[in-house]
């Protein structure tokens, strides 16, 4: 998680519904 959304690439912290 730099700046973005943790779901630019994958799931950094949080699990998104996208990217689980």
């Amino acid at each position: 998680m730099s700046s973005g959304a943790p779901s630019s690439d994958h799931h950094t912290c949080i699990p998104l519904p996208a990217k689980s």
